[in-house]
């Protein structure tokens, strides 16, 4: 059944390797497949934070790293006085919230290369759902304000 169902967005030009059968998917359809690909691209970097971030902090990796305590003070500084302008509290002076932070957003730059391959390869799949979406609300928009 499953099978069935899906086989038309799954199905794969013969002849067509590695990322080339995504990007020609991409060249049929551009307007769903980019607004996808857009959508799953900025999932990607967003999903990742918390799954990197709260293990960093957990593990206390960042006491290891070699960063004058200096640094992370005036940094913490820095941040406070925009915490508290708008509203919260503010960091302790050797708080490592800042270092961690750093270290996740470079991770996820570092995985970029596999961001962008699951974005291409999961852009079909999200393209026809936002399709099928769209058109269903036209039809019921159809339905009841016309």
């Amino acid at each position: 059944m499953y099978r069935l169902i899906f086989q038309r967005y799954l199905t794969i030009k013969t002849g067509q390797r590695g990322w080339r059968r995504y990007v020609d998917r991409l060249k049929e359809r551009p307007a769903s497949h980019i607004t996808a690909f857009a959508i799953l691209h900025e999932l990607t970097a967003i999903i990742p934070f918390p799954l990197i971030y709260f293990p960093l902090k957990w593990s206390y990796v960042g006491k290891f790293l070699p960063i004058p305590i200096e640094y992370i003070q005036e940094g913490n500084k820095k941040i406070n006085r925009i915490r508290t302008r708008y509203g919260f509290k503010p960091l302790d002076e050797s708080s490592l919230v800042l270092v961690n932070l750093s270290m996740t957003y470079a991770i996820v730059k570092l995985i970029l290369p596999l961001r962008i391959g699951l974005s291409l390869m999961l852009t079909p799949w999200l393209a026809s759902i936002i399709t099928r979406l769209l058109s269903l609300l036209k039809r019921v928009k159809m339905k009841f304000f016309s």
